[in-house]
C-alpha cells in the first residue's frame, strides 16, 4: 500500500489475487456535546467546503473501493478493506463512526468491521457485533444514532440490533424493530430522521417503517411509503435530502422515489432516476455528496434474468434530478467493481477542523452470496 498523497486515504492500486476503540468515560458526554456545538458553529463560519472521497463496497469482489469525488479518478482498493487483508466477506453497508473510523457490515461473515478512515488500516471486528455474541445475521445497513450507539439491520433475522457506540457491547434488539414487533421483514437500510426517529426499509414487505428514536416503539408505515400507495417495491437505500425530504431506492422498479420528510406524502420519482431516463438498474444505496449530486449504487444482481450483470455508481443533480452520468463501473475500476452496495463520503484531511467536526457528528464472496440474500426474502 502507498499514499496517493499525504492528505489522502491509503489506497491500494495494485491488487493481488485472493487465495478492534476504547470506551470513553460517561461523565464526558455532556461536556463533549457542548464543545461539539461550539466547534460545529466555528467550522461552518470559517472552514472551507471539504473535498471528499467516495467509498463504495463491492459486494462480490469483497472489497471497498475509493473514488476521488473532485477529480473523478478511481483510486483502487481502500487500505486493508479486501478479503486478502481482513475477513471482509460480501461488504454491504458503510458508515463513519463518532471516532472517525469507517464501519463496514460484512454480510457473509456476520460481522461489523472497523477501518481507519484515513489510512485504511484494519482495526478488527467491532465489539460483540458478530453472530456468536448477538445473533447478527447478514448485516446490511448501519448507522450511529443520536445516543451515540450503533444500529445495524440484521437482514437474516428481521431485526434492528443496537450496540454501544464506544465499546461495541450488545444492547439488544431495538424496541419493536423486529419481525415480531412490527412486521419488519428483511430490514435493509436505516437512518435517523430530523425528528429523531429511526426509519428502516423493509425489503421483504415493500415499506418504510418508523420507530421512536428513543424507545424503539413502532410508529407505523411512514406516510405513503408502501407498495400499495406508491409503487415502492423491495426498498433498499434511503436518505434525507438537503430539502428535508426522504429519498428511497425502489429496487425492482428501478426508481428513486421522494416522500415529504414530514408527512410521508409521495412526491414522485426523483428527476431522471428511473430506468427509462438513465441507466439505473437495481438501485441499492443512496448518498448525497458535497458536490450537489445524489449518488446511487446500482446492480441488477437479484433480477438479472437474461441480462448481463450491471454494476455502476450513478449520480443525479440534487436540485433538478438531471442525470449526471456514470461515476464508477467495471470498465473504469480495472474490473474490480462488482455489485456496489454501500456508499459513504470521507472528507480529505486537508482541514483539521473539518475532520474534527466530522468525527464529532459521525456523519456519516461470490455471486451466489447475494443471491442468497434475495432468497431470504421469500415470496412477496
Amino acid at each position: 500500500m502507498s499514499n496517493i498523497e499525504s492528505a489522502t486515504p491509503v489506497i491500494v492500486t495494485q491488487v493481488t489475487d485472493d487465495s478492534s476503540p476504547s470506551p470513553k468515560p460517561g461523565w464526558r458526554r455532556w461536556a463533549r456535546g457542548v464543545g461539539s456545538l461550539a466547534l460545529v458553529l466555528a467550522a461552518s463560519a470559517i472552514a472551507p467546503a471539504a473535498e471528499a472521497f467516495l467509498l463504495t463496497s463491492s459486494f462480490v469482489s469483497d472489497r471497498v473501493l475509493g473514488y476521488d469525488e473532485t477529480t473523478g479518478e478511481f483510486l483502487g482498493v481502500f487500505g486493508d478493506a479486501s478479503s486478502f487483508d481482513s475477513p471482509l466477506l460480501a461488504p454491504d453497508g458503510l458508515t463513519l463512526g463518532l471516532d472517525g473510523n469507517l464501519y463496514v457490515s460484512s454480510f457473509s461473515s456476520n460481522q461489523i468491521l472497523q477501518y481507519n478512515s484515513r489510512t485504511g488500516e484494519f482495526l478488527g471486528a467491532f465489539g460483540e457485533a458478530s453472530n456468536p455474541d448477538s445473533g447478527l445475521t447478514n448485516p446490511v445497513g448501519l448507522t450511529f444514532g443520536p445516543d451515540e450507539n450503533l444500529y445495524v439491520s440484521s437482514f437474516g433475522s428481521n431485526q434492528v440490533l443496537r450496540y454501544d457506540g464506544s465499546t461495541g457491547d450488545f444492547l439488544g434488539v431495538f424496541g419493536e424493530a423486529s419481525g415480531v414487533g412490527s412486521g419488519l421483514i428483511n430490514p435493509d437500510n436505516l437512518i435517523f430522521g430530523q425528528d429523531g426517529n429511526l426509519y428502516v426499509t423493509s425489503f421483504g414487505s415493500n415499506r418504510v417503517l418508523r420507530y421512536d428514536g428513543t424507545t424503539g416503539d413502532f410508529l407505523g408505515v411512514f406516510g405513503e411509503a408502501s407498495n400499495a400507495d406508491s409503487g415502492l417495491e423491495n426498498p433498499t437505500g434511503l436518505t434525507f435530502g438537503p430539502d428535508g425530504n426522504l429519498y428511497v431506492a425502489s429496487y425492482v422498479t428501478d426508481e428513486v422515489l421522494t416522500f415529504d420528510g414530514t408527512s410521508g406524502e409521495l412526491l414522485g420519482i426523483f428527476g431522471d432516476a428511473s430506468s427509462t431516463s438513465s441507466s439505473l438498474n437495481g438501485p441499492i444505496s443512496l448518498r448525497f455528496g458535497p458536490d450537489g449530486f445524489l449518488y446511487v449504487s446500482s446492480s441488477n444482481f437479484i433480477n438479472q434474468g437474461d441480462e448481463d450483470l450491471i454494476s455502476q455508481v450513478l449520480r443525479y443533480d440534487s436540485t433538478t434530478g438531471e442525470f449526471g452520468g456514470v461515476v464508477l463501473d467495471p470498465e473504469n475500476t480495472n474490473g474490480l467493481l462488482s455489485v456496489p452496495a454501500g456508499l459513504v463520503f470521507v472528507p480529505e484531511p486537508s482541514s483539521v477542523l473539518g475532520l474534527l467536526t466530522l468525527s464529532i457528528l459521525g456523519l456519516g464472496g461470490q455471486f451466489f452470496r447475494k443471491r442468497s440474500r434475495a432468497n431470504l426474502a421469500g415470496p412477496k
